[in-house]
């Protein structure tokens, strides 16, 4: 039994792929950059 390596993904993979990777986003660090840039306007428009 010879496999084809020139068949394509299934759509049903490539979802799977996305939903991992969703995953595996850091979210602290999404929201400490959140918290970072609204401190920093903040300071900003105090100074000006």
């Amino acid at each position: 039994m010879a496999t084809s390596s020139s068949i394509p993904p299934s759509p049903l993979v490539a979802s799977d792929t996305r939903t991992v990777l969703l995953n595996q986003v850091s979210w602290g660090a999404i929201f400490a950059g959140a918290v970072t840039a609204l401190v920093t306007q903040v300071i900003l428009n105090m100074v000006g």
